[in-house]
């Protein structure tokens, strides 16, 4: 590991894509406590930051992915503790649009993209301490509607990491207590096929080949 330039403003409960060879850094919440609606934008091959458009709302514990050229941004908890249903799309160059809401307030899930569709598992529909969800959504960006995801969780899961390589992966996250259990996606719906070495939650990963 070897240190590169700082983010200009810290924050945490961020949402984190690669698009075109930059990492996009979108909203999050201060060490104040402030929501940020800010995007900051890192280009490896200079080191350097640059600020992106500005969110509509301001945004912590919202995930992002990236589909089809362009950058979704969903649910989240805005000022003042409101949980968001919004969908917004981002497609650098073209500026920030509001899509399809989901059908429920959702904060803390997470995403991944796969044949023509967003999958979103997860998260939590209220603040309060609680059982997170097993459930889970499907976006057709061809109809740009929702659906139901046809299989649940085995595990309720909040601040996960979601994965899509050669499979769709679900590691650790928080429920009533940190989640250990690895699940796979299948036709036949998730399985449960590992153990984490440690029980992990809020954090991030991604696929590398297979």
């Amino acid at each position: 590991w070897e240190y590169v330039s700082p983010l200009r403003t810290a924050r945490s409960g961020h949402a984190t894509v690669s698009y075109e060879g930059n990492i996009y850094v979108i909203g999050g919440v201060t060490t104040r406590a402030v929501v940020l609606n800010t995007i900051e934008i890192y280009d490896p091959t200079t080191d350097q930051w640059k600020d992106g458009p500005t969110l509509p709302i301001p945004l912590y514990y919202h995930n992002a992915v990236v589909a089809n050229d362009t950058i979704y941004i969903i649910g989240g908890i805005s000022a003042n503790g409101r949980i968001s249903n919004q969908l917004f799309k981002y497609t650098p160059g073209r500026g920030i649009l509001r899509g399809t809401d989901l059908p429920d307030q959702i904060f803390a899930s997470a995403s991944v993209y796969k044949d023509g569709k967003i999958l979103v598992m997860g998260g939590r529909q209220s603040d309060r301490e609680g059982e997170a969800l097993r459930s889970g959504y499907e976006f057709n960006l061809r109809t740009q509607s929702w659906s139901e995801s046809q299989h649940s969780l085995n595990f309720g899961r909040s601040n996960f990491c979601l994965t899509d390589g050669d499979y769709t992966l679900a590691f650790g996250g928080i429920d009533f207590e940190v989640v250990i259990s690895v699940e796979r996606l299948t036709p036949e719906g998730w399985g449960n096929i590992s153990r984490m070495p440690v029980p992990r939650g809020h954090f991030q990963g991604v696929a590398l080949g297979n």
